[in-house]
């Protein structure tokens, strides 16, 4: 399967109270598809309790992976030279990944597909409004890592604890305001959002976080005038409910 990579374990490390980062060598990564848009993501296969990998299966699109043993990651950074991408995770009790993650140790093994992404600016956008919990955290470094563009940024983003938050690189004409929010407070984002004002075709939304939540602050800017070109929303996870 020419979209499937082999990825194995070379570090771990605990980067703060919710965040795990592994760094992943990566076979055949020359075949890696870029889609140069800041933010990118993977999809992860992860081993059964036995340590197997998943097999593909036979569809009506020919041989895929199973999707429910896999989960989507924000590539944190890509080093092309050393065949290598880091991704931060998020702690939290259960769940596939969490649980994979909280035990993995160098040398053991992923699958990964290829690169995808969906920061797309039009021309003449002056302002990006970025709203986003813990999960969107790894995906808005990496954004402000390599974003050209001349838009000016403001980003809300929720975390935990204080110590979750990283020291991040923004020019210096971005803000980030951070919030504190436990994982029962789901109205904060939404609040925040209401009180922004917003303008059609002057200003970019991107939005990451729980669903429900995501969803919220989309009726919000469509509310205040956004067309489906001006916000990007992400769920990166649903409330008492597995992601995929």
């Amino acid at each position: 399967m020419r979209d499937i990579f082999p990825a194995n374990v070379i570090s771990v490390t605990d980067l703060s109270p919710s965040l795990i980062r592994l760094v992943l060598a990566v076979g055949n990564m020359e075949l890696f598809e870029r889609t140069k848009h800041p933010g990118e993501w993977v999809s992860l296969w992860f081993p059964d309790a036995a340590g197997a990998l998943p097999l593909p299966a036979r569809n009506l699109c020919g041989k895929r992976l199973p999707r429910n043993r896999s989960r989507p990651y924000t590539l944190r950074k890509i080093d092309w030279r050393e065949g290598t991408v880091t991704i931060d995770m998020v702690r939290h009790a259960g769940g596939l990944a969490a649980s994979w993650a909280a035990q993995a140790r160098m040398g053991d093994q992923l699958l990964m597909g290829q690169p995808e992404g969906r920061f797309r600016i039009a021309p003449g956008i002056d302002r990006i409004l970025i709203f986003a919990d813990i999960t969107g955290l790894p995906a808005i470094a990496r954004i402000f890592d390599e974003w050209q563009g001349q838009a000016r940024a403001i980003a809300h983003i929720c975390v935990p604890f204080p110590a979750d938050r990283p020291m991040m690189f923004a020019p210096e004409t971005h803000e980030i305001h951070w919030h504190q929010q436990s994982e029962a407070d789901d109205q904060l984002l939404g609040s925040v959002a209401e009180s922004i004002s917003f303008l059609p075709g002057r200003d970019y939304v991107w939005i990451a976080a729980e669903a429900t939540t995501v969803a919220r602050l989309k009726r919000c800017f469509r509310a205040k005038g956004a067309y489906d070109g001006d916000v990007t929303t992400i769920g990166y996870w649903i409330r008492g409910h597995s992601r995929r």
